[in-house]
């Protein structure tokens, strides 16, 4: 259109609006939204939108509201915003619905309500929305504003899924591959993270990944699995980074190159990846790699994963109770500690050691005992006799309470895993 056609329609559109025509109110809101055939300006596109949605406009309802929403910074500022949602979903604007239930799950412009959330995902559900579709199969994933069913959070994620919603692909190749709510189908699994995957899904891309390389029982492809696994890393999934490195570390699917490998492993480690920042401590603390002064400082690294809550660093660290280094011993011992509550079984049985032998700390026979009994629960074969021996030495409600205390770190352990 030339500038006169232009203009002459903007005219018309302006005369409209001006005698109450609903769409043309809109329209103007939208035009000076998107900045089509005038120049952007928000607030006469507010102003518009809101002259609109006085008048019944839902569409205009719903861009006053979403717009609100996001630019305002206080609690009335999103209550008025939630209050132009809610008449945009009496309308039954399907996006409206679906956005007041994430308000209503978080508790933005209104008290966190979690059946009200449910309510309104079910109706933007019901309407098509696949947004909502997977809302609602998160909720039912975890018991959120009605009771947990891994059966009908798979139909909701299904119904999403179909839809092409990525997301909800994702967590139906997981509840495929993990048979939750469904018969285990390592087909339909590969199908939907594939699906995923195709659209850019960082997570189904690596999950993908690990199932060509034989991660379950279907024919392995390690070709097609490095193509997923890189686009994985590329987008900066710290575990395909760490799985890519130990891929050109070992030749899998690749030749091996220890320098490509160990530049995945250092992009990982500088993300904030734990598990990665340990093991590139470990290569340059017993000089299985040469240190060009870009990889950082072995201590900082295990550091840095042991700050994260990775309790192989924090065991590490704690080690040097026994011999200090950059750390005092007590210094260390804390550390220790921070393992063994973080359930790493040697953590358990050296801190028991520490405080049978007051090695960095005072000597307290009934932590040591209550350590040595958590670490023998666990396994550790040289912690059961230990933990024995003290018993009969400890007096009975000494020995009672500290079985209470272990106890409770189980049940805490059993909490974490829920």
């Amino acid at each position: 259109m030339d500038n006169e056609t232009l203009e002459s329609a903007l005219s018309t559109l302006i005369a409209a609006a001006n005698e109450g025509d609903t769409r043309a109110q809109y329209e103007l809101g939208e035009r000076y939204r998107t900045g089509d055939g005038v120049e952007k300006d928000r607030k006469r596109a507010s102003s518009w939108y809101e002259v609109a949605a006085r008048n019944g406009n839902a569409n205009a309802a719903y861009r006053l509201g979403v717009g609100r929403l996001s630019k305002s910074k206080n609690a009335l500022g999103q209550f008025n915003a939630v209050g132009w949602l809610k008449l945009a979903a009496e309308a039954r604007h399907t996006e409206a619905q679906l956005c007041l239930g994430w308000c209503f799950q978080r508790g933005i412009g209104v008290e966190s309500d979690h059946v009200q959330a449910v309510d309104y995902y079910e109706l933007a559900a019901a309407a098509g929305s696949a947004p909502a579709q997977y809302n609602l199969g998160q909720c039912y994933q975890s018991g959120i504003g009605l009771a947990q069913s891994d059966k009908k959070a798979r139909e909701y994620f299904e119904f999403a899924a179909v839809q092409g919603f990525a997301k909800a692909q994702l967590n139906l190749g997981k509840y495929y591959a993990e048979g939750l709510g469904v018969g285990q189908d390592s087909d339909q699994a590969m199908h939907w993270y594939r699906e995923a995957a195709k659209q850019g899904n960082a997570k189904a891309q690596f999950n993908l990944a690990l199932m060509l390389m034989g991660a379950v029982a279907i024919e392995q492809s390690d070709t097609e699995a490095l193509g997923w696994l890189k686009l994985a890393a590329e987008q900066d999934y710290p575990q395909a980074q760490m799985l890519l490195a130990t891929a050109y570390q070992r030749g899998l699917g690749v030749t091996p190159d220890k320098e490509i490998a160990l530049e995945w492993l250092q992009r990982a480690a500088d993300g904030g990846y734990a598990k990665a920042q340990y093991r590139l401590a470990r290569m340059l603390a017993t000089e299985q790699i040469e240190n060009k002064g870009s990889l950082g400082n072995a201590h900082e690294l295990f550091l840095a994963a042991a700050n994260s809550g990775y309790a192989k660093a924090q065991y590490r660290l704690g080690k040097q109770v026994f011999e200090p280094k950059q750390l005092t011993a007590r210094e260390a011992l804390r550390w220790l500690k921070r393992s063994a509550k973080g359930n790493h079984v040697a953590g358990q049985y050296f801190l028991a050691a520490c405080y049978s032998k007051g090695i960095g700390t005072e000597v307290d026979r009934q932590a040591a005992y209550q350590w040595f009994s958590i670490a023998a629960r666990n396994g550790y074969t040289k912690a059961k006799e230990l933990s024995r021996k003290l018993e009969r030495s400890l007096p009975p409600e000494v020995v009672a309470e500290a079985a209470l205390e272990v106890v409770r770190f189980f049940d805490k352990q059993s909490m974490k895993l829920k």
